[in-house]
């Protein structure tokens, strides 16, 4: 009896508890290790539909970037199709919430948060200037109408439509993006992902700007701005930024809240 009390003891002490909204109904079916659908899908305001990794429902759930959550080896790894049910009156800005719990309820899943030490960097202007294009200088352009194809140009690089945001996209190591009317403190949480680590806006631009992007992560490839890759002192990203926008990454440091995963499964039958 007391060994049985002990064990429902440390149960309810090491389970996760669920917080806040519930989606009213939801699914989760297991797709495989690879899937032709990745993504958030075109939803009401009534549906969401979800089809990615575990780690990529986190970040989802907790609205952080990958590299902020520790312990990725025991979310597991196959591709899930969620699709589920909001209550009535709920909103998009609900779904986070819901979507921790359903994480919680379904993969089992146990965290808890701390605050360590992480890579940090800091965007600011270079000492020449910023090269961008203030969004509210130039006329709207004609959008086309129709799907966009993404394709590379005559230098391997991306082709890119006026007018629209395109890419990141990638072709034999030549990278491209193009962003429209994007302000820079949502173009620094952009560049968490290529760095790995927390990113501070500290242009001090309040405005919102229009820039296409070129680097190379093929090193026997000339960069877009002449240079041979093989010469970089910086990562090609960090050399393209400062040569096509003014812009400079420097190191920084400091803390952030990451979260621990302290375990997590494969969830239960729908």
């Amino acid at each position: 009896m007391h060994r049985y009390l002990l064990l429902l003891a440390c149960t309810t002490l090491f389970a996760q508890n669920v917080e806040g909204p519930k989606f009213e109904v939801a699914s989760v079916k297991r797709i495989g290790p690879t899937s032709p659908r990745i993504g958030v899908a075109p939803s009401s305001p009534s549906r969401f539909s979800m089809t990615a990794v575990p780690v990529a429902l986190l970040s989802q759930a907790f609205e952080m970037p990958g590299f902020l959550f520790v312990n990725v080896d025991k979310v597991p790894r196959d591709f899930y199709e969620v699709t589920a049910t909001l209550p009535e009156g709920a909103t998009k800005d609900d779904v986070p919430a819901m979507l921790r719990n359903l994480l919680i309820e379904r993969f089992h899943l146990k965290y808890h948060r701390e605050l360590r030490e992480t890579r940090r960097f800091e965007l600011t202007i270079a000492a020449s200037g910023h090269r961008m294009k203030n969004s509210s200088d130039a006329p709207a352009p004609d959008l086309p109408d129709g799907p966009i194809y993404i394709k590379p140009g005559a230098d391997g690089y991306v082709e890119f439509v006026a007018g629209r945001n395109m890419g990141p996209v990638g072709f034999k190591g030549l990278w491209g993006m193009q962003r429209v009317g994007i302000a820079m403190v949502e173009f620094a949480r952009e560049l968490q992902s290529f760095l790995g680590g927390v990113v501070t806006d500290l242009t001090g631009l309040t405005g919102k700007y229009d820039f296409a992007l070129k680097w190379s992560t093929t090193l026997n490839t000339p960069s877009p701005g002449g240079a041979n890759a093989t010469e970089f002192s910086d990562p090609p990203l960090l050399v393209a930024l400062r040569e096509q926008l003014g812009l400079v990454i420097r190191q920084g440091k400091g803390s952030s809240e990451v979260i621990v995963i302290d375990g997590m499964a494969e969830p239960t039958p729908n």
